[in-house]
């Protein structure tokens, strides 16, 4: 019994100790935060590296940004659905900003009209605010009154 307890307690040593990087994921996705660490030293890298040309620079961020946005709609890892859905907005919205970027670029863009860069802008406002939206009311959320979850 006496080493029944020992092993409980290195556990919950080792829980309080790392679990802010584990426990908010599904255990399939236990990994997940190794990976935003990398995606966050591929965007660094990007950014002081070699790519000093804007357009190379956002075409990379946009590219990154769909990846991940693509493995966060296969893995799903949060526990919450809402802070699955919530994460592929904010990614999604990265992606999309990324890529108007690059087509409204000075001189090495595809579009060179600023209006219609402000239209495609307010129009994916107005779609992440719907979804943000929907997903309150399917999860239940109170967005004024915001709280964070307590671990279950």
């Amino acid at each position: 019994e006496e080493e029944e307890e020992e092993v409980d307690e290195e556990e919950l040593f080792m829980e309080a100790k790392y679990g802010v990087f584990y426990d908010h994921y599904t255990e399939k996705a236990w990994w997940w935060e190794v990976q935003v660490l990398l995606r966050r030293l591929v965007i660094l890298a990007v950014f002081v590296g070699k790519y000093t040309d804007v357009v190379q620079r956002t075409y990379g961020i946009a590219i990154l940004s769909l990846v991940t946005l693509a493995m966060q709609y296969v893995f799903m890892p949060f526990r919450e659905p809402s802070d699955n859905w919530l994460e592929c907005l904010s990614l999604l919205m990265l992606s999309y900003a990324a890529i108007t970027k690059t087509a409204f670029a000075e001189g090495g863009g595809v579009l060179e009209t600023n209006a219609l860069h402000g239209v495609v802008l307010t129009v994916l406002a107005v779609l992440a605010l719907a979804v943000l939206a929907e997903i309150a009311k399917r999860y239940n959320l109170n967005l004024m009154n915001w709280r964070v979850h307590a671990r279950r």
